[in-house]
């Protein structure tokens, strides 16, 4: 059985019996969202499916680094690490972590 790492929100929207479904391949899984049926088991995502519009953690097949980036839209439409360099060549993604409870 695979592992997939959503968030509530995302779980929200898909119904259990889709879960279910994923990891037989039934028709059912057809109607999950992009981002269920691409996911690794690890989590990672294609970076075709990530979201421009949040912080990710990116991560990098030439170099093998990862870190938090986002999408500068405003002035190179392109993806930039959380220090404002650009990121050449993501690769794969997964959403943030929620951060600890105080």
């Amino acid at each position: 059985m695979l592992t997939y790492t959503i968030t509530a929100d995302q779980l929200a929207s898909i119904s259990a019996s889709r879960l279910q479904h994923l990891d037989r391949g039934d028709e059912a899984a057809a109607d999950a969202p992009d981002w269920v049926l691409t996911a690794e088991p690890s989590g990672w995502r294609p970076i075709e499916t990530a979201p421009k519009d949040e912080d990710v953690l990116l991560y990098c097949d030439y170099d093998q680094f990862m870190g938090v980036a986002f999408f500068d839209h405003a002035e190179s439409d392109c993806w930039c690490w959380a220090s404002g360099l650009l990121v050449v060549s993501p690769s794969r993604w997964q959403p943030l972590p929620q951060p600890p409870e105080a």
